[in-house]
């Protein structure tokens, strides 16, 4: 379900410093364009979180 994952990448990005995206999107058994939508959805949500590239 969507709201349990956006409470777990919340919950999971409050206790940990780093956690990349393509980590993110396997932990939670999605794709890579949904996990970038539920960081979104979080965004707009007021959520705050920081993110960087990597080469």
């Amino acid at each position: 379900m969507k709201v349990d994952r956006l409470l777990a990448i919340t919950v999971l990005l409050l206790s940990r410093k780093r956690v990349s995206a393509r980590e993110m999107a396997e932990r939670f058994e999605v794709s890579a364009k949904t996990n970038s939508n539920s960081m979104i959805r979080l965004k707009t949500r007021g959520t705050r979180k920081r993110a960087s590239t990597t080469p």
